[in-house]
């Protein structure tokens, strides 16, 4: 199953080239830490369903080349917040 990415709106490149606050500054380096942290946990869940499905494969429960959706839906939210992080360090780099 495939899941939709997030439609992401890329600002103009000139918005970017201006000098950030230092409160969006520090504001930012909070968020990243809290990303960080729901990242490593969403990728934790997602590791244990995985662990969970694998055990019911070998067991003959589920069918290896189908992938549970709330497994799918786990992987997205996942990659979901990685492109979040990754966009925040595109627009606030750490020196």
């Amino acid at each position: 199953m495939r899941v939709p990415r997030p439609r992401v709106v890329h600002p103009r490149p000139e918005a970017w080239t201006r000098p950030a606050h230092p409160a969006d500054i520090a504001q930012a380096r909070l968020f990243d830490a809290v990303l960080l942290g729901e990242i490593a946990e969403l990728e934790e869940l997602a590791a244990s369903m995985e662990k969970r499905w694998l055990r019911r494969c070998e067991r003959g429960i589920d069918d290896i080349s189908r992938p549970p959706e709330n497994l799918a839906r786990m992987r997205g939210r996942v990659a979901e917040a990685q492109q979040l992080l990754d966009a925040l360090r595109d627009r606030f780099p750490t020196e």
